[in-house]
């Protein structure tokens, strides 16, 4: 063998001086024991504890390739199923519901904590702040001007928080971009948006994450669009030089839809705000 060249460089040293005492311990073994048993014992021994370093690696790599490309045909087949339909939209609405409330906490490596990994890009309030009407200014042209926002969003939210069990009603304070929550006794909007975690065991087995996000009349109990989205953390839960595979498979995908395209902009699609607004 004139190259290890499936070993890293930085052990190849290493690794000759093993093989190098394999092969002293060889010799010893063939010149040391007294019988013909003891020699073949030692031999096999010798033998057999080579080959295990010499192959092990080897081996390693192709099942964990193998691991990697069963994975990713997983993903594949899931994504087959992706996608957004839609049913039907709404014009001029003034406030949704938010009908499930994300932690703010990140989940960084929890292979199989079902948080909707695919849809999660924000956590508690920041959720419901990405629908609201703000009065952001917005760069146009090159020479620095700046005018209001035109994106088109809602008057207000609804959502009950978590912490203690209450319904609130949240508006944007546009003086300072700053969110209002009071208390409400009964929701008033007429649609609500449903995020899901949809993985099985199977696709967390693999790093895969599926999420659902639904819009839903409340009136009728009727889905009118949803969207399914699957990622895989190609790195199969790798975590070494500070990786956190969650967040990573989230930015680098591949993804099915792709995230760019995410959770405001399908809400949007369905449910049209008010034009006055």
């Amino acid at each position: 063998m004139s190259e290890l060249t499936w070993i890293p460089a930085s052990l190849r040293v290493f690794a000759w001086l093993l093989i190098a005492l394999a092969i002293y311990t060889l010799y010893l073994a063939l010149t040391r024991p007294r019988t013909g048993a003891g020699k073949a014992i030692w031999t096999l021994a010798v033998i057999a504890a080579s080959a295990l370093f010499l192959f092990g690696p080897r081996l390693a790599g192709l099942s964990q390739r193998g691991k990697a490309e069963a994975a990713l045909a997983h993903f594949e087949m899931r994504c087959k199923s992706a996608g957004e339909k839609i049913t039907r939209t709404v014009e001029n609405v003034d406030g949704v519901m938010w009908m499930k409330w994300r932690d703010k906490s990140i989940n960084f490596d929890d292979q199989f904590k079902l948080d909707d990994p695919y849809g999660r890009v924000c956590g508690a309030e920041d959720c419901i702040s990405s629908l609201l009407i703000d009065d952001r200014m917005e760069p146009i042209g090159t020479g620095g001007s700046l005018a209001p926002s035109n994106r088109r969003l809602y008057r207000y939210v609804e959502a009950v928080d978590p912490a203690d069990g209450k319904l609130y009603r949240f508006m944007r304070l546009s003086a300072q971009s700053l969110l209002d929550r009071r208390a409400t006794s009964a929701p008033t909007a007429a649609y609500g948006v449903l995020w899901t975690d949809i993985s099985t065991e199977e696709d967390r087995e693999h790093w895969v994450a599926g999420g659902s996000l639904k819009v839903i009349d409340l009136q009728t109990k009727e889905v009118i669009a949803e969207r399914v989205g699957y990622l895989i953390d190609r790195g199969q839960g790798d975590k070494s030089g500070a990786r956190s595979p969650w967040p990573w498979a989230s930015r680098f995908g591949p993804a099915c839809p792709p995230i760019a395209d995410h959770n405001v902009t399908f809400i949007l699609k369905v449910l049209k705000p008010n034009k006055g607004e």
